[in-house]
């Protein structure tokens, strides 16, 4: 489980045709106008009920097709599932077997960007993970 700020650079894993699960905890400030303070101005969770999770993991930043789609995007490859518990700011990725099957590869595994973004209803857009590598590694037992 990670507990995730909107500056975090976070890394990921999986394994070509396993089920791949994660979990982020999303916390804000008590007050975010005052520094943090494990008493006066704890990390409290995000409620996520008014939020809409979205990430797309594409080759490099400049790429203008992804390579993996979230769930609530129109969809040729790969599928990410997210779902959340709104008021502890929990949310769960989940690539199941299927989703990273059929991936082709040149190599033993495959690098790619992404990042995890919360659009609040009101358009605004929270950054998750600001960055990370999505690294897939090929199986061999099929």
């Amino acid at each position: 489980m990670a507990t995730i700020s909107n500056t975090d650079t976070h890394d990921i894993t999986v394994e070509q045709g396993k089920t791949y699960i994660e979990t982020f905890t999303c916390q804000v400030l008590t007050n975010p106008a005052l520094p943090w303070d494990s008493i006066t101005n704890p990390y409290i969770p995000l409620d996520l009920t008014t939020y809409n999770v979205r990430m797309q993991v594409r080759k490099t930043y400049d790429t203008a097709t992804t390579e993996i789609y979230a769930v609530n995007l129109t969809t040729t490859g790969a599928v990410i599932r997210f779902t959340k518990v709104n008021n502890t700011g929990v949310i769960t990725l989940t690539l199941i077997p299927e989703d990273t099957a059929n991936l082709r590869f040149t190599g033993d595994s495959a690098t790619y960007v992404y990042d995890i973004e919360l659009a609040h209803t009101t358009q605004d857009i929270v950054l998750l993970v600001s960055k990370g590598s999505f690294i897939i590694n090929r199986e061999s037992t099929r």
